[in-house]
């Protein structure tokens, strides 16, 4: 099934958010478990960052694709500096 290309966009920035989400709010508990699938830890690893620059990093992930999911909204107001 094919989707309108701005639908696509707007549900693959949906779904990035709650996954970035879920990961922040569950960092403590994966941790304690040794859970290793969390993009924090990914984060830290592959980067070699700190857990706050890593936290940093995410939240900057999680606030372009929030723009990503405005910008694919046919009523965007004017002046979201869209540019796709």
């Amino acid at each position: 099934m094919e989707f309108n290309p701005i639908f696509r966009r707007t549900m693959d920035a949906a779904s990035d958010i709650c996954t970035f989400q879920n990961d922040l709010f569950t960092l403590l508990l994966d941790l304690a478990e040794g859970e290793q699938h969390n993009l924090l830890i990914a984060l830290q690893r592959r980067h070699g960052l700190g857990l706050g620059q890593a936290e940093a990093y995410e939240v900057d992930l999680i606030a372009k694709n929030l723009h990503k999911s405005s910008c694919g909204n046919a009523r965007s107001p004017p002046g979201l500096g869209c540019n796709w």
